[in-house]
Formats: structure tokens, sequence, C-alpha cells
């Protein structure tokens, strides 16, 4: 798949892409909440994990271990806090309230439809010349 000049859709991307608008869409539930933690710890447990990459390709694979390592160190609290989140807090009255009134679905959309048309042209014209 291509997207953009110079960059193309790994099949790694595509099955990161599923996840990516799951944490998105956690976060977007209020920085106090548990999907909000979820979201965070989940992030930078990848974020960390990807760093480890550089590490192997320059020979240094103790530094790349040691970046596996912090990133499995969140493993507690992603576990706790997503837990917490799917259990508690988005659940089926989640969903009944979300949807009680006929609008407010669309009035979301509304709301969200400038950051979701960002993300659309990202992913269009997005390549690695063009983003500083």
């Amino acid at each position: 798949m291509q997207a953009g000049g110079g960059y193309s859709w790994s099949t790694f991307d595509i099955v990161q892409a599923p996840f990516a608008l799951l944490l998105g869409s956690l976060n977007a539930l209020g920085t106090a909440s548990s999907a909000s933690y979820c979201s965070r710890y989940t992030l930078s447990a990848r974020e960390l994990a990807l760093e480890a990459g550089p590490y192997f390709a320059a020979a240094a694979p103790i530094d790349g271990f040691q970046q596996y390592h912090d990133a499995i160190a969140y493993a507690d609290n992603i576990a706790f806090s997503c837990y917490s989140a799917f259990s508690s807090e988005i659940n089926a009255g989640h969903f009944q309230d979300l949807t009680s009134n006929w609008y407010s679905v669309p009035v979301n959309l509304l709301y969200n439809f400038g950051y979701m048309w960002i993300d659309v042209v990202n992913y269009i014209f997005y390549n690695p010349l063009t983003v500083p």
C-alpha cells in the first residue's frame, strides 16, 4: 500500500492502525479517567519498545534490551488501568448515555471533524521529506 511519496505501509503499520485508533479514542475520555491512563501507559511502553530498534542496528544490544525492559515495566500499570477502564467506565451504560439523545453522535462527529480531516490528510500525504 502506497501512502504519499516515498512512504509505504508495511504489514506492521497496518496491524498497528486499529490499536492506534483505540488508544486515541481512550485518551479522548478525559485526563482523570482510567481510559486515559490506559492510553498513556500503552503509548509510553510502545515508544520505549520502538526506540530499541536503533540500538540493535548500531550493534548495542544491551541498550536495546534495556529499552525493551523499560517498556515491559509498564505492564502492571497498563493491565490495571485498561481493566478498570473497560470494566467500570466503558460499559453498556456509557454507550446508552452516549446515544440517549439522537443528536449526540452527529454533534460529536461534527466537533471532531477537523481532527479527523487532519488525520486523513496526514495518512495520505505524509512522507519523511514533508514532515520536519
